[in-house]
């Protein structure tokens, strides 16, 4: 270029240079290209799915053993909460008030069912009918799941979706959808319905719906039992466990909680609860292989992060835990649960579970720079609105993200707005989606700022509300 000047006066030079500048500004204002939303997954599955890329191979502990054994302890503790009296998530007047405040949302407005249709009232009423709130509580019996259930807004399996015409709002994200309940999960019945075929129960992470059926009674003898084996945590999701007469099988989920008796070369003997005919408690022996589980808490070392992550890389997005799918507060509670440091339940709430740093007002490269010199790989959870990821670190000059994300708002030159789908759990660049004129916003734009998880106590706040 300078070569290519020096033929040229000072004053013809000067007057390319300009017209040079001028065309680099121009061109910064000219649209970028876009990518076309079913491509748009590729692009962003397009670096290394091995959470080991970005750990460096490293058995290196994140805490002092002292340190997470007592974060294992609280987290035990909260658990246990709801069997032990000790849970203050909320009094009963308080859950009233909630659950009258859903009774008036659902009825002003009772979405739209799976095939797109508005629900009538007449629905929304059938089912606020054999709530029976006028008698709330109507029960107060410590109990336990005996299979793996959704958690309900309202009493009822059927969705209420919102209007489908507007992205977002359609499928995946049923508004009646609280959360997934993994199998042998302690509880507290607080009420039931007309027909009993619904409970209210309390939960160490919130309340909501579930059917009777996935509950069974547990007494003092139950407890005792139950809470003073050690513990194992599993460390690979949707195990079948299978009970030693062969006559019961519980799905699990990874992190779930199991005492066991004794552990052999290959196995583990442990206890698992079903339901007898009058719905109580009854404990039977199985065995769990030692590739899916390890006493609890699992040592929090990089590489033992690493080896989660990649059980949950790829599972499908489900809002609330729909369809025993994952959102992304569901998949870092799940992460991190093993090693005994509790997370509440949706996003908003796990951005406070730790020291908090507001980014909002930075621009995007003192996000980026604050990230880099202040977060902690695998330590840090990154805060945007409504939505939460975990910090992996730096690999080839790029900063990387994991989480569970639905996919990305788009909009048209001509305003027509949609979504580009991811609908899994991915490793990606936090500056993704970047340079798409369909796509405003990348992840980096949106970040309001990020948490140290808190590894002194443990993080005792609890939530009612879904990511």
């Amino acid at each position: 270029m300078l070569t290519f000047l020096a033929f040229f006066t000072p004053r013809v030079r000067l007057l390319l240079l300009g017209l040079f500048a001028l065309l680099l500004f121009v061109f910064k204002l000219l649209p970028q290209r876009a990518i076309a939303p079913s491509h748009f997954r590729e692009q962003a599955t397009a670096s290394s799915q091995n959470a080991f890329d970005y750990t460096n191979q490293s058995f290196a502990v994140l805490i002092k053993a002292t340190q997470q054994k007592m974060l294992a302890r609280n987290y035990l503790r909260h658990y246990f909460s709801v069997w032990t009296n000790t849970n203050h998530i909320k009094s009963n007047e308080a859950i009233k008030q909630i659950e009258l405040n859903l009774i008036q949302k659902f009825s002003k407005n009772p979405g739209w069912d799976d095939a797109g249709y508005p629900r009538t009232l007449q629905w929304i009423q059938r089912i606020l009918g054999t709530m029976d709130m006028d008698h709330f509580p109507n029960r107060s019996i410590k109990a336990i799941t005996v299979m793996a259930t959704p958690l309900r807004v309202l009493p009822t399996i059927q969705p209420s979706f919102g209007p489908p015409d507007t992205a977002g709002e359609g499928y995946p994200f049923d508004n009646l959808q609280v959360s997934w309940v993994g199998a042998n999960t302690p509880t507290l019945i607080l009420h039931a319905n007309l027909e009993g075929t619904w409970s209210l129960v309390l939960l160490s992470e919130g309340v909501g719906w579930v059917p009777s059926e996935a509950l069974a009674q547990v007494d003092a003898a139950f407890i005792k039992t139950w809470q003073k084996k050690p513990f194992l945590t599993l460390i690979n999701n949707k195990v079948p466990i299978l009970s030693q007469d062969k006559n019961n099988v519980i799905v699990t989920e990874l992190g779930s909680l199991f005492p066991y008796t004794r552990k052999n070369a290959s196995t583990f003997s442990i206890l698992m609860a079903v339901s007898d005919t009058r719905r109580h408690a009854v404990i039977k022996s199985a065995t769990l292989k030692k590739l899916d589980a390890i006493p609890f808490p699992l040592r929090l070392t990089r590489n033992h992060m690493a080896i989660l992550m990649n059980k949950l890389i790829g599972i499908p997005y489900g809002w609330g835990g729909l369809n025993g799918d994952y959102d992304c507060s569901l998949t870092l509670l799940t992460l991190f649960r093993p090693f005994g440091i509790w997370l509440p339940r949706n996003s908003a709430e796990q951005a406070k579970a730790g020291q908090f740093t507001d980014l909002s007002r930075f621009n995007s490269k003192q996000k980026l720079r604050t990230l880099q010199q202040h977060a902690l790989p695998l330590l840090s959870l990154i805060d945007l609105p409504g939505h939460i990821m975990l910090y992996l670190g730096e690999k080839d000059q790029q900063t990387y993200v994991f989480h569970e994300v639905w996919g990305f708002h788009t909009e048209t030159r001509a305003g027509v707005e949609g979504r580009a789908v991811i609908g899994s759990s991915v490793i990606m660049p936090i500056t993704l989606p970047d340079h798409y004129s369909n796509i405003p916003k990348s992840l980096l734009d949106k970040v309001t700022g990020f948490t140290r998880v808190d590894l002194q106590s443990g993080a005792q706040i609890f939530c009612f509300q879904r990511m």
